[in-house]
């Protein structure tokens, strides 16, 4: 065929090109394979990203503005959520507030999308505010606790999980979770594909090092909408472990009864 003739000359056409002309003889339009292939160099982008953003989480010693960077390449408001934590984690309040007060305009918020981010906000900044002033969510007043509660009952988005870790952590409430049944099936052996064990499971633990309690925030990988957080002490003995549900959100752990030293999450 003339695509074999191409393909095999001696100075045959580029692989890329003898893909496009496969596809468009078997009845794909130009049009269709260009978007394939921009949504195939999209995915190894953001695996890419994934993956430096996971190596750089492992290290011992954070490159903070490293892991912007990568944040920043991934071009999303949940990336815009961890960039927020990095801030955090960092003591960086002035830098994360200049970040929320720019994800609306940035990301082109309006309706329910703008009320969920709303939402996400005002609860990092209390958490700001808290932390600037010496204090814990433990000492928040009535009335925030009620809007926190609103938040957590009928909101939408990272901002209802995050809700309810804190009333469930420092105000005795207790929302359930329950996790959707197991499939046997999956238990066979077999291998896991590319596109859950690459794209993008993060955890970010603030304060580190905690004193009274450390907050989880979390993103977990695509297409995965629930999970098991686990900490273990450095001889790999349990210690506690949490349900975590929706893509991204926030765990919080007291730390008041576990002894000094390192653990792993």
């Amino acid at each position: 065929s003339n695509i074999e003739y191409l393909e095999n000359k001696e100075q045959p056409l580029p692989e890329y090109m003898i893909s496009i002309l496969k596809q468009l003889a078997g009845g794909i339009t130009y049009k269709t394979v260009l978007m394939q292939d921009m949504a195939r160099y999209a995915a190894f982008k953001t695996k890419a990203a994934n993956d430096l953003i996971r190596s750089e989480l492992n290290d011992n010693a954070i490159d903070w503005e490293y892991l912007r960077n990568w944040y920043d390449n991934l071009n999303s408001i949940n990336a815009d959520y961890e960039i927020v934590y990095t801030y955090l984690a960092e003591k960086d309040y002035s830098s994360a507030q200049a970040l929320l007060d720019m994800i609306p305009v940035l990301r082109e918020l309006n309706g329910n999308d703008l009320m969920e981010f709303e939402a996400y906000k005002y609860l990092n900044l209390k958490q700001i505010q808290l932390e600037q002033q010496g204090l814990n969510i433990t000492r928040l007043n009535d009335t925030t606790v009620n809007l926190i509660a609103e938040i957590a009952q009928t909101g939408s988005g990272p901002a209802v999980t995050q809700a309810q870790s804190i009333l469930e952590y420092a105000w005795g409430y207790h929302f359930g979770r329950c996790l959707a049944e197991v499939n046997e099936t999956l238990f066979k052996k077999g291998s896991l594909s590319s596109a859950k064990s690459e794209n993008g499971l993060t955890i970010i633990a603030t304060p580190n090092p905690a004193n009274n309690w450390v907050a989880f925030n979390y993103t977990l990988p695509m297409n995965s909408s629930e999970g098991i957080l686990k900490v273990t002490d450095m001889n790999g003995r349990f210690i506690v472990q949490f349900s975590v549900s929706n893509s991204q959100g926030q765990k919080i752990w007291d730390t008041r009864e576990v002894n000094k030293g390192l653990y792993i999450y």
